[in-house]
């Protein structure tokens, strides 16, 4: 049941995606001229085709699940305010097709405002490629993603953006200078009192020119970042800084570090903070996503930095234990 509340807390913008979760052998990838742990191979992202060529090839395996980095972090964060005075939102574009209804229905299982601005591209999808090492790939395509225009984010959530009070928006829809364009318009959009946060989504995109611009520009005004430990590296290196730099004292930044203690980093100190140890994993797609939604919602809810980071764990935990992005009914 979709909750259409006049107020919405925290808005995510990015790309809303179908996932297509397959387990494969080590000779099945090498057959596919594929290695572990590559995300969204050019030629894929470029040619829907492909994707779909592959979905087809591996379909009678595959199990259906939502994705999308910024819509897996809304359903995340919808899950646990279920219920409160707080709700969640999320922005990106898809087509007019199955795919669209079905991430509209995740939606409203996790309590979620669909703002989908419906465009004449399929909507996304991805393959995600599970081999038994569990270091996964994923060819995608983004398809109607790639359409997010500032015109139709204003029109779908432009009042919802003037009143939100988290704006979270992912690197991969900052990778055009009109999809960046429009992430920018909705964050001058936001009222005073909203906060920012931004996960820097991918090793690969931190050297893209609209990336850098659009970091060079939001970052500095950033209440949150998120990323992985090779995505932040990545990030100061493309940006001149030294790896033991911090370029963002106003913001609170959390890196993640698969089985490793997360860092986390402000103006006042920098602290560690450990993971559950998991021995049962499923697939860790999507684990970064349910981190940040966990720790957003937990934060929108008056959490100290400690218990909101536990919450993120505990998210993430939950999540690698699914086959795909399935957020359990109790986080």
């Amino acid at each position: 049941k979709l909750q259409f509340l006049y107020f919405i807390g925290m808005l995510t913008l990015g790309n809303p995606m179908v996932d297509f979760m397959v387990d494969v052998t080590e000779e099945e990838m090498t057959r596919d001229g594929l290695d572990g742990g590559t995300e969204c191979i050019a030629r894929f992202r470029q040619d829907v085709s492909l994707v779909e060529e592959m979905i087809k090839k591996y379909e009678q395996r595959c199990v259906r699940t939502g994705g999308g980095a910024a819509l897996n972090t809304a359903r995340t964060a919808g899950k646990i305010l279920q219920g409160l005075d707080i709700s969640v939102g999320s922005i990106g574009g898809v087509g007019v097709d199955a795919d669209a209804e079905y991430l509209k229905q995740l939606c409203g299982e996790a309590d979620v405002v669909p703002l989908f601005i419906e465009t004449p591209k399929v909507t996304g999808r991805s393959l995600v490629m599970i081999p038994p090492n569990k270091n996964r790939t994923i060819l995608g395509h983004p398809s109607a993603g790639r359409e997010l225009r500032a015109e139709g984010v204003l029109r779908v959530a432009g009042e919802r953006l003037r009143t939100a009070k988290l704006l979270y928006v992912t690197t991969f829809c900052m990778t055009t200078a009109p999809r960046w364009s429009a992430v920018k318009e909705a964050f001058a959009v936001c009222g005073e009192e909203c906060r920012l946060a931004v996960n820097l989504s991918s090793c690969g995109l931190q050297t893209n020119e609209s990336v850098r611009e659009a970091h060079s520009y939001l970052l500095p005004k950033a209440h949150y970042i998120f990323g992985t430990s090779e995505e932040w590296q990545a990030h100061l290196a493309a940006h001149g800084q030294l790896p033991i730099a911090n370029p963002y004292p106003s913001a609170s930044i959390f890196i993640t570090d698969g089985p490793n203690p997360i860092t986390f980093m402000n103006a006042a100190s920098t602290t560690t903070h450990p993971v559950t140890q998991v021995q049962d994993i499923v697939d860790t797609n999507g684990c970064g996503d349910a981190f940040a939604g966990g720790v957003l919602a937990a934060t929108l809810l008056g959490a100290s930095v400690k218990d909101s980071i536990r919450k993120g764990v505990a998210c993430s935990t939950a999540v690698i234990r699914e086959r795909g992005f399935v957020v359990p009914d109790r986080l």
